[in-house]
Order: structure tokens, then C-alpha cells, then sequence
């Protein structure tokens, strides 16, 4: 009998709480804080970094802009190298120049943009840059993007494609996106 009373009073219980779990509201306002911090390139949940391996002589982290990661192919810093730059022409592969690694909580695909300025038309350039993980000249990550596990890193290498160029010099900028997955 005492077991018959306990199982009616839950039940009565659940209904109840049911019954008056249902408000609704049309809107709601509440003030909460919220804390940001920027960190550098190489400390960022999308960490950018330079590779140990030879191309990275290309990579630049500038320490004075939030250690940004930049891209030279100029003259490499630290070689006794008497290059300048790229020929007309050709075709040139620096495999495993940088880095991405995911410090975040989740997994995430990552895609790099072609290089995009309001000055440099690829086409009208004659000049192709495309960026693809470690040496798979074959699935740019603006076509392709990889999947990057929390606390995985990727390799990326650049590849540049000259034709008949028609700019001696070029400066443009590439989006590295990261999606949830």
C-alpha cells in the first residue's frame, strides 16, 4: 500500500511539473559579460605557424603585428640564396612552408582562399596561387578542405603558377577559414 501512494505522488509530480513548465514568452533581455582575447597567430585557437622543413625560409611571423604569419617569395631570409623572386613562365612548389594546427574544442574543416586584392586580377596577372597540405599539389584547399581533429596539425605548402605574367611584383591576401564540422 505505501508503495501504490509513492508511485501516484511521483506521477502527480511529473504532471504537475509539466503543466507548469509550459510558459511561453515573446521576447527576453538579459545583460551578461563577455571576454575576448586576441591572441597571436601561433598562440590562436587556428594556430598559423613556420614548419621546420626548407621553405619555411619564405615565413614570416612578425612579432610586432600579433605575430602574424606572412609569405615572401622573394629573397629568403637566411640563405645565402642570390634569388629574387619567381620566373616567368613556371611553375613553382614550396611544399610544407607553414603550419595550421587546431587548438580549439572541435574538429574543423579548413580551406585557404586564392590569394584576393583589389589590385591583383589572377587572370589579367597571369599569375596562379594556390595553397595545399604538405606536398598534395592536387587538392588546393580552396576546392578541397581538410579536416583537422582538436590538437591536429597540417602542413601546407604553396604553389605558384607564373604564365606570362604581367606584374613584376604582387602583394594580395588569402583567407584561412576554419568550420565546425
Amino acid at each position: 500500500m505505501n508503495r501504490r501512494r509513492l508511485l501516484a505522488g511521483l506521477g502527480a509530480v511529473a504532471t504537475s511539473g509539466v503543466a507548469l513548465g509550459t510558459g511561453a514568452f515573446t521576447s527576453a533581455e538579459a545583460e551578461r559579460s563577455v571576454g575576448v582575447t586576441v591572441a597571436d597567430d601561433d598562440q590562436a585557437y587556428l594556430a598559423l605557424s613556420p614548419t621546420q622543413a626548407a621553405n619555411a625560409t619564405f615565413v614570416n611571423q612578425d612579432s610586432g603585428a600579433n605575430n602574424e604569419l606572412s609569405i615572401d617569395i622573394n629573397d629568403a631570409t637566411g640563405t645565402a640564396d642570390n634569388g629574387d623572386g619567381v620566373g616567368p613562365n613556371s611553375v613553382y612548389e614550396f611544399d610544407e612552408a607553414f603550419r595550421i594546427e587546431n587548438q580549439g574544442t572541435q574538429a574543423v574543416e579548413v580551406s585557404i582562399s586564392e590569394l584576393v586584392d583589389d589590385d591583383f586580377d589572377p587572370t589579367a596577372s597571369g599569375l596562379t596561387v594556390q595553397f595545399y597540405p604538405g606536398t598534395d599539389v592536387d587538392s588546393p584547399l580552396h576546392d578541397e578542405p581538410i579536416t583537422l581533429g582538436t590538437g591536429t596539425a597540417q602542413v601546407i605548402g604553396l604553389r605558384i603558377e607564373t604564365g606570362e605574367p604581367t606584374v613584376e611584383n604582387f602583394n594580395a591576401d588569402a583567407t584561412v577559414k576554419a568550420e565546425a564540422t
